[in-house]
């Protein structure tokens, strides 16, 4: 198993979540949290149930029905946060590049158009509109055939 999680690996995550019982799920510690009867991890369905879990056992597992959602939404995000800022770094870069091209070499209006089609591609794999160096959006390019 890799250190990084694959998106594969979230969406299995994900799925877990999903089949489980619906949240939220509360630990219920018998001589904590109440007297009389077990411990639990009450849910939204069926109580659970466990022997020879330890009252951080049972919180935790309590907690992780929202947690591990909240978790995979906020990792979803970053992610595509993270992708979106490499691709318009990117953009920048090869806008950069071509303004340092001798002014012979400049046709404003074929450089602005490649960039944005270096953008349009760059966001087609990010999956999301972007920015180019103007603020203007650019729409990620359809995928070719």
């Amino acid at each position: 198993m890799s250190e990084t999680l694959t998106d594969a690996e979230l969406d299995e995550i994900e799925r877990r979540c999903e089949a489980a019982t619906g949240g939220p799920w509360t630990a219920f510690v018998e001589g904590r949290d109440h007297f009389g009867g077990s411990s639990i991890v009450r849910t939204a369905g069926e109580d659970i149930e466990m022997s020879g879990a330890s009252e951080a056992d049972y919180d935790f597992i309590a907690h992780a029905r929202q947690d591990l959602p909240r978790l995979l939404a906020e990792l979803r995000a970053l992610r595509a946060a993270s992708r979106s800022r490499s691709v318009r770094e990117l953009g920048g870069e090869i806008w950069s590049e071509l303004r340092r091209l001798p002014e012979s070499d400049l046709r404003w209006d074929v450089n602005e158009a490649v960039v944005d089609i270096v953008i349009g591609v760059l966001a087609r794999h990010v999956g999301s509109m972007l920015l180019n160096d103007a603020d203007l959006p650019v729409e990620p390019l359809p995928p070719r055939e």
